[in-house]
């Protein structure tokens, strides 16, 4: 039997804290190792340190729960990359560790999804969703948390 994508993951992940300069302190050491600068109402922020290990899933998907039980496959472990396929479960890709969110802090979620067919991927930081989304491309998310949940990559099995 032959497995179709419904789109695989290529997390080139990054999770950072936006700061603002307000009370968390000084996260001045910035996304992919050097500040970025955020245009708009506060000209002075920037991203803090990237927050998640082994993001890139270079070698294997160590430090990530794939999740299972919802269909064959759930998640799964591929060259530098996880995927979803056509038959797989709504279980949630996350972090096997919690990520240490602050509830009324903003990050910055990037990723990429590639190799994608049908369904969508929300994703989920602090108790706040972010718009489903089900194409191809690498994306940029800002999210404010509302609570200390972890990350979540909740896929749908729509084909």
């Amino acid at each position: 039997m032959s497995m179709l994508n419904m789109f695989a993951i290529v997390l080139a992940l990054h999770l950072s804290l936006l700061d603002t300069g307000s009370s968390l302190g000084g996260r001045s050491s910035g996304f992919f190792g050097s500040p970025v600068t955020i245009t708009g109402q506060n000209t002075g922020a920037t991203y803090g340190a990237d927050q998640v290990t082994n993001g890139t899933f270079t070698g294997n998907a160590t430090g990530w729960t794939l999740g299972g039980g919802g269909g064959a496959p759930d998640w799964a472990y591929a060259s530098n990359n996880v995927t979803h396929g056509d038959s797989g479960g709504t279980t949630a890709l996350q972090p096997t560790t919690p990520l240490t969110i602050v509830a009324a802090s903003t990050y910055k979620v990037t990723f990429t999804l590639s190799a994608w067919t049908a369904g969508t991927v929300t994703v989920s930081l602090g108790g706040t969703s972010a718009t489903a989304i089900g194409a191809n491309g690498t994306f940029s998310l800002t999210i404010t948390a509302t609570n200390t949940a972890n990350l979540l990559f909740t896929p749908t099995t729509t084909l």
